[in-house]
């Protein structure tokens, strides 16, 4: 019990380190090898999260466009007051709603083809392109978490509590009101949690890696060794080794003490964000 609550204690007070950590600014530590493998895996992300970002943000365009003329045919064509004054209110916050989710820009929607164009010619133009595609993964998980923050739950819940008892209380007509009421927050809410995510938990997996080596060693994975080209103590004849000499054996000897048992449990090791725990 002592055990896990240590690892509990220490993982909490790197907490503050990690989540501060930027990956930007290892990156002139990095091999240009290491760079290269880290603009592959930012390219993967880009495309994997492309499409759901480019169908929600092209649809919740035609969306919300198609309830604001709906809307505004209802207000122009209303023959009284009654109709008239909360179809004028709807059209008003349907329309925007569509300039909402039209001028902020869904990043995650045109990244890939962004971070595609940048030069990546020469070492320097590899690692500032390293640079800028940190920067759009950031901006796209910026957005996304604004989409999905406190202030867009926030705002049609007090658009619609301001509206709906002045509604009641001076046309009395509850289908209306509530028409009014629940098809704009059921409209809304569709919209923040249909955003998607993808850009927002990239960006938290690269913040979490370790910087500088252990960054690299995340992302990076080596090209394996050439079995054939290890070396081999050299003959006379450049064959390999004599008949004669004795090759040492690999076997251990039957005396050999057993190796000590594997550690039961977590095994806590520093990284560059603070700690990381294996079992």
């Amino acid at each position: 019990m002592a055990r896990w609550t240590l690892v509990f204690v220490l993982c909490s007070a790197t907490a503050a380190s990690v989540s501060a950590q930027h990956p930007s600014e290892c990156i002139d530590t990095l091999s240009d090898a290491e760079v290269e493998a880290q603009n592959r895996w930012l390219d993967n992300r880009f495309q994997a999260g492309k499409t759901r970002a480019r169908l929600w943000w092209y649809g919740q365009m035609v969306l919300w466009g198609a309830i604001a003329a709906y809307q505004t045919v209802l207000a122009v064509t209303a023959d009284d007051v009654p109709s008239r004054f909360p179809a004028v209110t709807g059209t008003v916050g349907a329309w925007l709603s569509f300039l909402q989710v039209t001028l902020i820009p869904q990043e995650a929607a045109f990244a890939p083809q962004r971070f595609r164009r940048h030069p990546a010619a020469t070492p320097e133009d590899r690692r500032e392109k390293l640079r800028y595609g940190l920067r759009l993964l950031e901006r796209a998980a910026g957005r996304q978490t604004l989409g999905r923050g406190f202030m867009a739950n926030v705002t049609p819940l007090l658009w619609t509590s301001f509206w709906t008892p002045y509604f009641s209380v001076r046309f009395k007509d509850p289908p209306q009101v509530l028409q009014l009421a629940l098809g704009g927050i059921l409209l809304s809410e569709f919209r923040i949690w249909t955003l998607p995510q993808q850009a927002r938990w990239d960006w938290d997996v690269i913040r979490q890696m370790a910087c500088g080596a252990g960054m690299a060693n995340d992302l990076y994975v080596a090209p394996e060794a050439n079995s054939q080209s290890e070396a081999r103590p050299a003959s006379s004849t450049g064959e390999g080794a004599p008949a004669d000499q004795v090759v040492p054996s690999t076997e251990p000897p039957a005396d050999a003490s057993p190796a000590p048992p594997a550690p039961e449990g977590p095994v806590v090791r520093s990284t560059g964000t603070g700690l990381r725990v294996t079992w």
